[in-house]
């Protein structure tokens, strides 16, 4: 694991541009004061990341020599770092217990401020691309702040779980999930309440506050712990692009999208609809069947191999293809159909081997690959 950096931070400016979405923070500082949480100073680790999809990379404050972590990496956070997600990964930002931003694929942030005193804090990121889900555990007796910058507006927050999207040309939407959200820029301020959405086009005031669409995803799959898997949902008007997990209650401005599950064996679910006559807080309930492939190493007398070393397993299906790595009888989910696999060791990846595989939702598929032939090559 890369080990973090150790920087010293600038001083925050406090005439933050753009967006600030400001929540209470009571609960969680409550409890932490009573622990003897001592403030924090802003050259002092404020917070840790761990990478739970692809990579992430930190650049600390000043410009320093930025470090890559890869999956299942923890690296401590401090003021003035810029952090960068993957095009394919995701990460958890926490400060502490309750206090948290889930940032997904593509997105910048840096953190810009963090302050403790007594049962009061605050926290400032500026966010300039891509999509950050922020959750607080919150009380109305602190003046705590939690901020999030981006080049469109000023949000105020009375509320716990809230999204923030930036797109490619710096709109930025705000959706709430939980709690009530006060959108301002340009000297004029909307409220956006559970269930509802805004857009902010950069130099203007917040657009029209309108019902977002909801939607869960239940999936069946023929093995155990099938949840919280990558959803990627994508307007097909717009192409604006979400991303979610399987277990998230998913929300989205109105218009028909594409959704699809982000595993080893993709599956698209298309046209899924949220009409205008949509109703606030009424998610649209989905379903998906899945099945599974495990790939078995065999000796020359069809005994099973249990090796230790991984495999490069490839499920191509017309336009779509995944690519994972996996232990020999560790199950991959895909979706159902026809599939071309191909098997490599890690080690040495062109020593490939191709089946032709079918995949039967809600079954577990067994492909048994010689040993001694992939040794060969």
């Amino acid at each position: 694991m890369n080990q973090p950096n150790k920087v010293e931070s600038e001083p925050m400016s406090r005439t933050m541009r753009g967006l600030l979405i400001l929540i209470s923070l009571g609960a969680a500082l409550g409890g932490m004061a009573a622990s003897g949480y001592q403030p924090v100073r802003q050259e002092a680790t404020v917070a840790t990341l761990l990478v739970n999809l692809g990579s992430a990379t930190i650049t600390p404050a000043g410009g320093g020599e930025a470090q890559d972590y890869a999956l299942g990496d923890t690296s401590l956070v401090n003021v003035g770092d810029a952090i960068v997600i993957s095009e394919d990964g995701e990460a958890l930002l926490t400060f502490f217990e309750g206090t948290e931003s889930r940032l997904a694929a593509g997105t910048s942030v840096e953190v810009q401020e963090f302050s403790v005193e007594e049962n009061q804090a605050e926290i400032g990121l500026y966010l300039t691309a891509g999509q950050a889900q922020s959750s607080v555990e919150a009380e109305d007796d602190t003046d705590s702040r939690f901020e999030v910058s981006t080049p469109a507006a000023t949000i105020t927050v009375r509320g716990t779980d809230f999204l923030v999207f930036v797109r490619p040309d710096q709109v930025t939407q705000v959706a709430t999930l939980e709690g009530t959200v006060e959108v301002s820029a340009q000297d004029q301020s909307v409220e956006v309440p559970q269930g509802y959405g805004v857009r902010v086009v950069p130099g203007e005031a917040p657009g029209e506050v309108t019902v977002w669409g909801e939607l869960t995803l239940a999936v069946d799959a023929p093995v155990p712990d099938a949840t919280g898997l990558p959803v990627v949902v994508t307007n097909t008007a717009t192409g604006h692009i979400y991303h979610y997990r399987s277990d998230d209650v998913m929300m989205m401005a109105l218009g028909t999208y594409d959704l699809l599950l982000d595993i080893p064996g993709p599956l698209q679910i298309t046209d899924v609809m949220f009409p205008a006559d949509t109703q606030p807080e009424t998610p649209l309930e989905l379903e998906a069947a899945v099945g599974a492939l495990v790939v078995r190493l065999m000796d020359s007398g069809d005994g099973v191999i249990g090796d230790e070393n991984k495999l490069l397993v490839r499920l191509e299906s017309g336009d779509w293809i995944g690519e994972t790595t996996v232990l020999p009888g560790e199950p991959l989910l895909a979706g159902p159909g026809a599939w071309t696999v191909t098997v490599a060791p890690e080690s040495d990846p062109e020593q490939v081997q191709t089946f032709a595989v079918t995949i039967e939702a809600g079954a577990v598929t067994t492909l048994d690959v010689s040993a001694e032939s992939m040794e060969q090559g």
